[in-house]
C-alpha cells in the first residue's frame, strides 16, 4: 500500500515538472501573444500597402487588422496549449471564445472607424 502511494506521489511530481499543472491563461502570456500577433500583422499590412501623400501606410484599417490578428493569436495559442494538455473542452471554449471575441472586436472597430470617417 505504501509503495502504491509513493508511486502516485512520484507521478504527481513528474506531472508538475512537465508543466501540465501550469495555467493555460496568464496575463503576461496573453499580453505577449497579443503583441506578437499585433506587431506581425501590422508590419506585414504596412509593408503590403503602397503609401502616398493621400493615403498613409498605417491607418485605421491596418490598426483594425493588426488588433484582430492579435486577438485571434491569443485564442489560437490558448487552444493549442489546451490540446497539448489533453484538455479538449478548454481548447474548444478557447476557439469559440476567440471567434466570438474577434467578431465582437471587428464590429466595434468597424463602428469606430465609421464614426471617425463622418
Amino acid at each position: 500500500m505504501k509503495k502504491q502511494r509513493k508511486n502516485k506521489l512520484a507521478n504527481l511530481t513528474e506531472h508538475s515538472k512537465s508543466g501540465r499543472n501550469q495555467p493555460i491563461f496568464t496575463l503576461p502570456g496573453i499580453a505577449n501573444d497579443f503583441v506578437r500577433g499585433f506587431v506581425t500583422t501590422g508590419t506585414l499590412a504596412v509593408l503590403a500597402r503602397p503609401g502616398d501623400a493621400n493615403r498613409p501606410r498605417f491607418d485605421a484599417t491596418v490598426f483594425k487588422h493588426a488588433t484582430l490578428a492579435g486577438a485571434a493569436l491569443v485564442a489560437g495559442v490558448a487552444a493549442g496549449k489546451a490540446v497539448e494538455r489533453g484538455n479538449y473542452l478548454t481548447a474548444a471554449l478557447s476557439a469559440v471564445g476567440g471567434v466570438a471575441g474577434v467578431y465582437a472586436l471587428d464590429r466595434l472597430l468597424d463602428q469606430t472607424i465609421q464614426q471617425e470617417g463622418e
